[in-house]
């Protein structure tokens, strides 16, 4: 248990290590910020979505409640290669169908390629006899629906804050690679034997005079901060 909280207090800059800088500690702390608002938003608007989803899908389902299935009766026959370009797998040729208000109605209906004349097809059409062109919306689609757009939102919520953490290190790193510059430009001119201390024994390497870090790094920018 100990461990681990030391693991933690190290891994937050909270364990008083002096090489951390004061943008090491505001780094650290905008990432456990970040986490934790994602720990916190993510229970509240995923649900949120999927209500809203919900509820616009159940209105789309009420609404499409009057269409009927009818069948059509092609006029001619369908062709059997398309042409041009085109990726649906229906054919648009003449028909016959029957509105649910008994009218009958002549105009292009939807068939797959090769379809003799004469043949009775299947479309779904709404209350004044028009084409859909497409199924009702039923109860499972609206259900994974639902699930679909849950899982983006969680999904956008993590991405919005993992491009937060990756822009925060960028600007850290630029303020670091600053501070380096600094503290080189300040100790590199003064990086020679004269200003080093002899070490305890000969081929020791001696070390950098204290009086020569605080006449040259600046408080606020150095390991020294």
């Amino acid at each position: 248990m100990r461990r681990g909280t030391r693991c933690v207090a190290r891994y937050l800059g909270a364990d008083g290590n002096p090489l951390w800088r004061g943008i090491d500690r505001f780094e650290r702390a905008v990432w456990v910020l970040l986490a934790t608002g994602f720990l916190v938003a993510a229970p509240v608007l995923v649900p949120m979505a999927g209500r809203a989803a919900a509820s616009v899908s159940l209105g789309q389902v009420r609404q499409e409640r009057s269409w009927r299935e009818v069948k059509a009766t092609l006029l001619q026959r369908a062709p059997d290669h398309f042409s041009g370009y085109s990726t649906a797998q229906n054919v648009w040729v003449h028909g016959r169908r029957q509105a649910p208000s008994g009218r009958i109605r002549v105009g292009m209906i939807p068939a797959l390629p090769g379809t003799p004349a004469g043949a009775v097809v299947p479309i779904w059409v709404d209350r004044a006899g028009q084409l859909t062109g497409e199924q009702p919306l039923t109860g499972s689609l609206v259900s994974a629906r639902v699930v679909a757009i849950e899982v983006l939102a969680a999904a956008a919520l993590a991405m919005i804050a993992l491009l937060t953490a990756a822009f925060v290190r960028w600007l850290a790193n630029r303020r670091r690679m600053a501070y380096w510059t600094i503290e080189w430009d300040c100790i590199g001119p003064h990086w020679s034997a004269r200003h080093l201390t002899a070490g305890p024994s000969a081929g020791t390497p001696g070390r950098i005079r204290p009086a020569l870090l605080d006449r040259c790094w600046p408080p606020m920018v150095g390991f020294r901060a």
